[in-house]
């Protein structure tokens, strides 16, 4: 039996494989993939395969900025 990658690494390569974009977070600077979703809209996911806007330690900050140019919005 061969060794196989890790998982870790095969998360990778399937992420690499259907990203549109990799780069590093603005907000705190660890390496993302952005995969396009259902709905049009870009999500970020570290290369563990992790939803980065769950473990981003600076995600509260961009939800601040998105909810507060929709209030600026609306108002």
């Amino acid at each position: 039996m061969a060794d196989l990658p890790s998982i870790e690494h095969r998360m990778a390569t399937l992420l690499n494989l259907v990203a549109e974009e990799t780069r590093p977070c603005k907000g705190c600077g660890i390496q993302v993939a952005g995969v396009l979703h259902r709905n049009g809209k870009l999500a970020p996911y570290t290369l563990d395969g992790m939803n980065h806007f769950i473990n981003c330690p600076k995600a509260e900050q961009f939800r601040n900025k998105k909810a507060a140019a929709h209030a600026g919005a609306n108002d």
